[in-house]
């Protein structure tokens, strides 16, 4: 099965990493775009999948993929929430194949989910903090 372009039909956008930051503000003006986005990430208000010290509600703020899109429909798009932890192909595969279920097709991608790894003073070179530490930082959303 593979996914398809068609314009007679809503553009479907996915974008990993969407919770919090600039990602998010990527899947909100893709929604304002009126496309239908899939977030997905690992904060979630349910399974609490987080991983580190993380929380999906911090000092008032919900940075949950739920959060994100239910904003990204308050902008005119159609927000679907995926919790899904981006570090295990198993849970991109079901992802994905729920995303192909639903759409038979997907106009955009923006993979942009990042992870700080423990240990990581990222105050420091990177080049001081060896090629695990890199992987690490940079596997995941690359």
């Amino acid at each position: 099965a593979a996914f398809t372009m068609s314009a007679s039909s809503p553009r479907v956008a996915v974008v990993t990493g969407a919770s919090r930051g600039i990602v998010r503000g990527i899947a909100l003006e893709l929604g304002t775009a009126g496309y239908k986005v899939y977030v997905l990430g690992r904060s979630s208000r349910g399974d609490n999948i987080l991983l580190d010290d993380q929380r999906p509600v911090a000092d008032g703020l919900d940075l949950t993929v739920e959060s994100a899109a239910e904003e990204v429909t308050k902008r005119g798009g159609n927000g679907m929430a995926i919790p899904c932890d981006l570090n295990k192909d198993g849970e991109i595969e079901r992802a994905l194949e729920e995303i192909y279920e639903n759409e038979k097709r997907l106009d955009v991608l923006v993979c942009s989910a990042y992870t700080t790894p423990p240990n990581c003073n990222l105050r420091s070179e990177f080049w001081t903090q060896g090629m695990e530490m890199w992987d690490a930082l940079n596997g995941l959303g690359l």
